[in-house]
């Protein structure tokens, strides 16, 4: 195996190209034209944009472990290549890039001919020059046709075997193009097809373990309803047990779920609490667990989607309409705090009404009503729907003096965005800050010209 360091060529290239194909697989990667050995152009974006998926393949012919990964490499350039008849299923180029400055084009050809390659291979490659990182031979960068790209093997020592190259430039090949998903097979909303998780996983099912002297997991989050598999050791049982005895560390049951050593079973939460469990005989070990079940919903009272079984407020509540009933000489609630453009719904016993009034009345306790303002007659239902961000008082005519009265307090929805005037992405609109602020940054901003900053987002007409 060969490693390269030329520090100063390294640097000198770094700062020359702002854009760089890095060993942790950030960022894009940079453009670059080869010749090979037959004389044929071979240009990176110009496969890219024609929907391949690019592996390179940095070698030497004198590298152990590149001769030794070979047959798997070209294994999956048969499985990916161009080679539609011989099966391929046409996803990928290959091209091999030869890093020795000292071997010449006849001993690369040696190569290629007795170890069957069929990609295309280039001479006299410094990967620095193309703006790669590059430390150990092989490295191999796959790279797909939004330009960016991932890497494996770039420290390729025993055991990684050719069939575990084989495996990995495969798996690596087909994550294009992205298919978003559950890739949990545990799931129930498992995607076979999904390549890149999208975080939706519905988990209805988990299983506990037992590993030495503990339950694995020990502590499980799951919601009300989900099934939990116990699978116990031949020494091992699950009891349910109260607060107080797992705290004190006891093993007296509390009538819950039993799991006789070494069985298998199922235990299904019905209500939003945390469940407490221990092993009998190794309670005192600290062989222990916790099952948390949650019942996630809106748990404020005054929404209208307000679930009283909740547990864990999911954000969602919805305050698009509230109501305001008279109970006894009080109007119930008797303060709102909405948006405006919400839905106030009155509903009113027989001897009140419920009129607005000018700020000076309500705090005098008066009863003249505002001109133009809502005035709702005894026992009647209604709605007044705020059209401005303002306080709206009301109060019932005949019982203001004894302070049944009520005022409603209207804002403008807030607007979530950037609200950083210097900011790349400021929202005019916006009146809450999001904390997406992005920083104005300038530079190339064309990814096919040289000098291509992925950070701009202005372009200052730099482009070469």
């Amino acid at each position: 195996m060969k490693k390269i360091f030329t520090i100063l060529f390294m640097l000198h290239f770094m700062f020359m190209y702002p854009q760089s194909g890095l060993l942790n697989g950030t960022g894009y990667a940079p453009d670059f034209t080869v010749t090979d050995l037959n004389g044929t152009s071979h240009s990176l974006y110009s496969y890219l944009d024609s929907g391949y998926v690019v592996v390179l393949d940095f070698l030497s012919i004198t590298c152990g472990h590149c001769i030794m990964h070979t047959p798997g490499i070209m294994n999956s350039y048969t499985t990916n290549g161009p080679n539609i008849g011989m099966g391929s299923n046409n996803t990928a180029r290959f091209i091999g890039l030869e890093v020795n400055a000292s071997t010449d084009s006849l001993a690369v050809l040696s190569y290629v001919n007795n170890y069957n390659i069929q990609f295309p291979i280039a001479n006299d490659i410094v990967p620095y020059a193309l703006n790669y990182q590059m430390t150990y031979t092989p490295t191999f960068y796959i790279i797909y046709p939004d330009r960016t790209y991932t890497t494996i093997c770039f420290n390729c020592v025993t055991p990684t075997s050719s069939s575990q190259i084989e495996s990995l430039l495969d798996n690596a090949i087909s994550a294009w193009p992205p298919i978003y998903g559950c890739t949990d097979e545990n799931a129930i909303n498992y995607d076979s097809l999904a390549n890149v998780d999208d975080g939706s996983c519905n988990l209805t099912s988990y299983t506990i373990k037992t590993n030495g002297m503990s339950f694995s997991p020990d502590t499980l989050v799951c919601d009300v309803g989900d099934t939990i598999n116990f699978i116990l050791g031949g020494s091992h049982n699950a009891v349910e047990v109260d607060s107080l005895t797992f705290v004190s560390g006891g093993s007296t049951s509390n009538g819950g779920f039993n799991f006789g050593f070494g069985a298998n079973g199922q235990f299904i939460p019905t209500s939003a609490q945390t469940y407490y469990y221990v092993c009998q005989p190794h309670v005192q070990a600290g062989m222990v667990g916790v099952i948390i079940a949650n019942i996630y919903g809106c748990t404020d009272p005054t929404a209208l989607n307000y679930d009283n079984l909740a547990n864990v407020d999911n954000g969602e509540c919805d305050y698009s309409s509230y109501t305001i009933e008279t109970v006894g000489m009080s109007f119930i609630p008797d303060t709102i705090v909405c948006d405006v453009g919400d839905t106030i719904n009155f509903i009113l016993g027989t001897g009140h009404n419920a009129v607005q009034v000018s700020d000076s009345t309500w705090i005098s306790a008066g009863n003249t009503p505002l001109l133009g303002g809502f005035n709702f007659g005894y026992g009647s239902t209604g709605y007044f729907i705020p059209d401005d961000c303002q306080a709206y008082y009301y109060v019932c005519q005949p019982h203001s003096q004894i302070g049944m009265k009520g005022v409603v307090i209207s804002h403008f929805p807030p607007v979530p965005g950037c609200t950083d005037s210097t900011a790349f992405n400021y929202d005019t609109l916006a009146t809450v800050d999001d904390g997406s602020c992005i920083a104005i940054v300038t530079g190339c901003t064309d990814p096919a010209a040289p000098n291509y900053n992925p950070n701009a987002n202005i372009d200052d007409g730099s482009c070469v």
